[in-house]
């Protein structure tokens, strides 16, 4: 899955779901798009400004390394940001507050949370953050209890319809550049799982 475009003709090291192309003709339609360099931008717009270098809501250009190298990486870093941060209108974020819902709201979350084709999971310490359906539930097992449950019976239910679980410290540490990227917000460790795999 390709996240964002970036139209340049030197190559750049960057994360794999950018698709770095050489011409704008290459451009993936509907994707945030940066135009490394004043010809190309040239070339794509007439009305480009060099104070603020964003040509519409979703396309930007900046200067090429060898134009101005400290814009450049200052563009490019809060490019890469707007990329990642435009991802998270397929990433809703709900609390379920199980102190305040009753069991048919319960019922309807877990009802869609089987209805998913691709249910990614994270359980970090007392929370667990489930994606499914461009939504993260969040669920926090300290109210499992209080209410008086098992939370040995709550994993288990949420391992049974879950396709990947995740359940390690050290994947704070694989994901730790992207979850700069989102704040250091770990509930979208699971979205993050779908991005990487494509699910």
């Amino acid at each position: 899955m390709r996240i964002a475009n970036i139209v340049c003709e030197r190559d750049i090291k960057i994360d794999k779901k950018f698709n770095i192309i050489d011409r704008i003709d290459n451009i993936i339609p509907g994707l945030p798009t940066l135009i490394i360099g004043v010809n190309n931008a040239k070339s794509y717009s007439k009305d480009i400004s060099y104070l603020d270098r964003r040509i519409n809501d979703n396309t930007f250009w900046t200067f090429s390394r060898l134009e101005k190298r400290d814009l450049f990486e200052e563009d490019l870093f809060y490019f890469i940001q707007f990329a990642y941060n435009k991802l998270l209108d397929h990433a809703k974020f709900k609390f379920i507050d199980l102190m305040l819902s009753d069991s048919e709201k319960i019922k309807l979350v877990f009802d869609d949370i089987k209805s998913g084709k691709n249910v990614i999971t994270f359980h970090y310490q007392n929370m667990v953050y489930t994606y499914v359906n461009d939504t993260i539930y969040g669920f926090d097992l300290r109210q499992v209890e209080y209410i008086g449950k098992s939370i040995d019976k709550f994993m288990t239910k949420i391992k049974d319809i879950s396709h990947v679980f995740l359940q390690d410290e050290k994947i704070l540490i694989e994901y730790k550049k992207e979850l700069r990227v989102f704040n250091e917000e770990i509930k979208y460790i699971p979205f993050i799982y779908s991005l990487r795999n494509n699910e």
